[in-house]
């Protein structure tokens, strides 16, 4: 079970990381992966991504619960065919905390959900 945690989501420092070892198969066209309310070190996370890949996207909602501890929200997002992330919006506006070479965006925690879209 704690390697399956991990698959989902983990803590690095005070950093909480989703999805860090998804597998890019889950993730094809169409595929959507969900987690509600997993317990962590800096309080209750949700999110789910939905793969558009073949539109060159994947989209992300994260809420954590109130009062998060976290200092940081990094998620992982592989493209099915390892493609690099070219950009990345957040609440509709364009991001640049981002890693195309990790796949991973970084968020500054906040109450109410985040929504996360990138393009390959």
């Amino acid at each position: 079970l704690c390697q399956t945690r991990t698959m989902f989501v983990t803590e690095r420092g005070k950093d909480l990381w989703l999805a860090p070892f998804i597998t890019d198969r889950w993730l094809k066209d169409g595929a959507k992966v969900s987690v509600q309310n997993a317990p962590t070190d800096f309080g209750p996370v949700s999110y789910t991504i939905t793969s558009f890949a073949a539109q060159g996207r994947i989209d992300a909602i994260v809420e954590s619960a109130k009062g998060f501890t976290g200092q940081q929200i990094v998620i992982r997002l592989r493209h099915p065919s390892g493609k690099p992330i070219r950009s990345v919006q957040v609440q509709g506006k364009p991001w640049t905390s981002f890693d195309p070479l990790k796949d991973t965006i970084t968020l500054r925690p906040k109450s109410g959900p985040i929504s996360i879209s990138a393009s390959y």
